[in-house]
């Protein structure tokens, strides 16, 4: 079993903590392109498999930062694009994809000039600006496992 074959078990686990869409609900290619354009990076295959599978959702109640398919310049709420831009001018770097921030500040983010030899990357935490998890899909994993009531 792979790493995606374990987060799409571990999601279909775990219902009470996780509401994403349908699996197989997710976002176009031409949407997801459209969104690498607008943010000028390549997103790490972690997190397209997850837009094209999942397309967006929440683990307990905290968003996870999707594409919501509409005009990025008039997008509200949790749009990757809208947020990661909004973070920028805050301070993140332009190279990070901002993928989920908490009630608490924290600021969940891919950082693209990592990206290794799979075309993958780690996402970070601002708090301690140190690695959180090494790809998207262990993001989410760790996510989830934090949240188990």
């Amino acid at each position: 079993m792979d790493a995606f074959d374990k987060i799409k078990e571990k999601v279909e686990q775990n219902t009470d903590t996780v509401e994403f869409r349908d699996f197989g609900d997710g976002t176009t290619d031409n949407w997801i392109k459209k969104a690498e354009l607008a943010l000028g990076v390549k997103f790490p295959v972690s997190y397209k498999w997850w837009l094209k599978n999942y397309g967006g959702g929440e683990i307990l109640g905290e968003e996870i930062f999707s594409i919501y398919e509409m005009d990025f310049e008039e997008v509200v709420g949790g749009d990757v694009v809208k947020m990661t831009k909004l973070y920028r001018t805050r301070g993140v770097d332009k190279d990070s994809i901002v993928v989920s921030t908490t009630d608490r500040g924290e600021i969940f983010y891919l950082k693209t000039s990592e990206m290794n030899n799979f075309n993958d990357c780690p996402v970070y935490l601002n708090v301690t600006n140190a690695i959180y998890a090494d790809n998207f899909i262990d993001f989410l994993q760790k996510r989830i496992d934090e949240n188990i009531t």
